[in-house]
């Protein structure tokens, strides 16, 4: 049985193509990743090229930063410490409160 276009751990009980490619195209890796990115760092990418970023307060950590995010042509920074996240883009830091948003 073959999944096009899934992860190679889909099809590794058929074919032995772990070792050539290994998980590099893994669905459950990609969607981690898009988790932090979007839901915890509240990070949007719009269709004009704006980003918005309005990270979400978690109990699991106090202290969380994300760098050199590239999306929509911009690469730019995130830190959330507490009850602020600042985000640095072309050598700028803009900070705001937790639950607000900054757009770049």
């Amino acid at each position: 049985t073959r999944l096009p276009y899934l992860g190679d751990s889909c099809a590794a009980n058929v074919m032995m193509n772990r070792e050539d490619t290994p998980l590099q195209g893994d669905i459950s890796s990609v969607s981690a990743a898009q988790m932090i990115i979007y839901a915890i760092f509240g990070i949007k990418g719009d269709f004009d090229g704006n980003i918005t970023v309005s990270p979400a307060k978690i109990r699991l950590a106090d202290v969380l930063s994300l760098e050199n995010v590239k999306l929509c042509g911009k690469t730019f920074s995130v830190s959330v410490d507490r009850d602020t996240f600042t985000v640095m883009h072309n050598n700028m830091k803009y900070v705001a409160k937790t639950g607000d948003f900054i757009s770049i």
